[in-house]
């Protein structure tokens, strides 16, 4: 398209001289920055510089005409431009240049005539001149070229749109001010050193050439878009100083993975000072406890609590949140007053707190006994560090003990008996140092009882019964004199009774019923004078019933069934607090003891499936608290002593299976609250007229066939 740079060297130099001769004519007329030899006065050069800032063009009527007339003329000169420096060859033979007539274009139809420009003309041919002087830049200048030649329809655009703007009242008023300003700033000595170093620049020829068409620009429009730029960082500067002062952000892209809706400022600090409890993971899948407690502080909780300067109240009140939506998934709870409220978490039921030293309200207590707990206890439970107190017993509560128990460094009471805990027992448990009481009981925990439980020195009550634990009873529970009650029934234990449980004289209760253990009961148990329970039934334990069990003077429940004890029954005459005595289901011989009268709190009396003999005696009917007295499946003979219509009482009477014989006596229709009632395969005889005034019957055997009374 171009042919330049394949011109001979004379041509090119005789070209050069003509054009820079006619260069310096131009200087003189048009380039407001002149270059001197000599000094010129100072004061001279300001005020000629600040008359130069006026003459500023300013889109006058002739001006701006002028200037739209050049504008809108670009795309001719452009074509002029291009037709004239033609596409020529050079001829190596005998130097001629041989010049192609370039092809007619097409002339775009226009409604009026433009002028061509021809002073810019001369300068873009002043300045290709001059850059010829330099190698390998015809190249680069026809690419320049033509990438000028692209941009002139978006710059004409973009004229025409400022010069609409810049006649505006407020545009020409800013424009005035901005250069009156400017005016004045030029007077400071900084700006004076460095505008005569810009004068001094401005004498090369490129930056001749470049003011040349800067020159030509709209300042006004240049002015403008500048002012937009200011207001632009300005904006930008006071929102970072609003993100400083009140920490505003805008959500990143991870915040939607999270499911977070930037409706509040709050939720990415909160986030931030919720991942260093729970990490990131938690809150990257969709309602988890985590993610729904992290929603549920950022945008719906009332309180709103400011994630910066109550970090810590933020991380009681989400605890507790997590624990809530961690536990009520299927919207469970019995008892949730306040819970999820504007209300502070202090206020809602069953959550108890008090006064804290480092200042404000820490949660201490938890009472969701029997709530309807439903799931697995989450981790962040571990939060509530002041906690004392957590009772979730008779719940649904799965899964294994969580480990953020280990962070509840001042527990003291720990009750989750009656869930569905799996696992064995935690080795951190054993750290604590201020438990008092533990009660796992009714659970599916499995494994050994550890010998650590003799390190809790505060330690007083163990609930482990229901359990799947196997192995022995650990001999270091005798380091525990502070220990009252100690219940491990209904596991899979085996062995002895350890002789050093009667070292704990501080015991109180002592379950050890349906394991497997075997022995006899070691007479260190005499020890325990405080033993109100002992529950040794359903086991193999074997001889006879110890007679130091009548020392035990505060026992109200003593319970020796279905073991293999023999002999006769000792005198427990001393026991006048005993309320239950099971002595069933065993080799017992001998009579019924006649001191039996004498325990006259007993209201459960159960001696069936044994070898006992003889009648039952006359002091039964001293027993006026008695609602329960089984007697059957023994080789008692005699007739019913009539006192027995003395136990008002009594609700449910088996004799059946015995060799008992006569007429019953006239007193059983004293026995107005009689629920069940077995005579059957006995040897009585007489009327039964009394069943009509036994009102709340629900059954009778009388004889080997079995007669039954719906209750009125």
């Amino acid at each position: 398209m171009f042919g330049w740079g394949k011109k001979s060297k004379d041509e090119f130099e005789t070209e050069i001289i003509n054009i820079e001769s006619q260069h310096v004519d131009d200087d003189d007329d048009n380039d407001s920055f002149t270059y001197h030899d000599g000094d010129d006065d100072e004061e001279s050069e300001e005020e000629e510089d600040v008359e130069k800032l006026k003459m500023i063009p300013l889109f006058g009527n002739e001006e701006e005409e002028e200037k739209k007339r050049a504008a809108d003329g670009i795309d001719d000169i452009i074509k002029m431009y291009i037709d004239e420096s033609g596409t020529g060859t050079t001829d190596d033979n005998n130097g001629e240049e041989k010049k192609k007539k370039p092809p007619k274009r097409k002339k775009p139809k226009k409604k009026h005539k433009k002028k061509k420009n021809d002073s810019l003309w001369d300068d873009l041919k002043s300045f290709h001149a001059e850059l010829l002087q330099y190698k390998c830049i015809g190249p680069c200048l026809k690419c320049l070229t033509k990438l000028c030649y692209i941009s002139f329809f978006p710059c004409r655009l973009f004229t025409r749109l400022t010069c609409c703007l810049a006649n505006l009242p407020p545009c020409l008023f800013v424009y005035d001010s901005f250069k009156f300003v400017f005016c004045c700033i030029l007077h400071l000595p900084p700006c004076r050193i460095f505008y005569r170093f810009v004068k001094c620049v401005m004498t090369l020829p490129p930056c001749r050439f470049v003011y040349k068409q800067c020159n030509r620009l709209p300042w006004k429009n240049i002015i403008i878009f500048a002012c937009i730029l200011f207001f632009s960082g300005a904006m930008a500067v006071g929102g970072s100083y609003l993100h400083y002062l009140y920490q505003i952000t805008v959500p990143e892209e991870e915040d939607w993975m999270w499911g977070l809706e930037p409706t509040s400022w709050r939720y990415r600090p909160i986030r931030e000072t919720l991942a260093s409890v729970s990490g990131k993971e938690p809150f990257l899948t969709r309602n988890t406890p985590q993610h729904r407690a992290l929603v549920y502080l950022a945008d719906e909780d009332a309180k709103q609590l400011d994630p910066y300067n109550h970090k810590e109240s933020m991380i009681q009140r989400y605890g507790i949140v997590v624990l809530f939506f961690a536990l009520n998934d299927k919207n469970t709870w019995l008892h949730r007053d306040y819970w999820m409220s504007k209300f502070h978490e202090c206020h809602w039921e069953n959550v108890i707190c008090e006064d804290w030293m480092e200042g404000g309200r820490k949660v201490t207590k938890l009472n969701l006994y029997s709530n309807g707990l439903l799931g697995q206890i989450p981790e962040e439970i571990g939060v509530l560090d002041a906690l004392d107190a957590i009772d979730m017993t008779n719940n649904t509560c799965t899964g294994t003990i969580p480990e953020g128990f280990e962070q509840l460094k001042r527990m003291k009471e720990l009750r989750l008996d009656q869930n569905n805990f799996e696992g064995t027992i935690p080795d951190f448990l054993f750290k604590y140092k201020h438990l008092e009481i533990l009660t796992f009981g009714t659970n599916k925990l499995s494994g050994t009882i550890s010998p650590n439980f003799a390190k809790m020195d505060s330690l007083k009550k163990i609930y482990l019964e229901n359990n799947d634990f196997t192995g022995t009873i650990p001999k270091e529970f005798g380091d525990m004199p502070q220990l009252m009650d100690l219940m491990l029934d209904e596991n899979q234990l085996e062995g002895i009774i350890p002789t050093e449980l009667g070292m704990c004289s501080n015991l109180e209760k002592l379950g050890l019923y349906s394991n497997s253990l075997t022995g006899t009961v070691p007479d260190e148990l005499s020890r325990l004078k405080k033993l109100k329970i002992l529950y040794l039934d359903h086991n193999s334990l074997y001889g006879e019933i110890p007679a130091w069990i009548g020392g035990l003077t505060r026992l109200t429940d003593l319970r020796l069934q279905f073991n293999d004890f023999h002999g006769r029954i000792p005198d427990l005459s001393s026991l006048r607090s005993l309320e239950r005595l099971y002595l069933s289901a065993n080799q017992l011989t001998g009579t019924i003891p006649d001191w039996i009268g004498s325990c006259n709190m007993l209201y459960d009396l159960q001696m069936f499936r044994n070898d006992l003999t003889g009648t039952i005696p006359e002091s039964i009917g001293y027993l006026q608290n008695l609602e329960i007295f089984y007697l059957d499946n023994n080789r008692l003979v005699g007739t019913l002593p009539e006192t027995i219509g003395k136990i008002t009482t009594l609700q449910y009477f088996y004799v059946d299976n015995n060799d008992l014989q006569g007429a019953l006596p006239s007193s059983l229709e004293n026995l107005v609250k009689i629920r069940k009632l077995r005579l059957d395969r006995n040897r009585f005889t007489g009327s039964i007229s009394f069943v009509g005034k036994m009102e709340r019957a629900g059954m009778f055997i009388l004889s080997n066939d079995l007669i039954l009374f719906a209750c009125n």
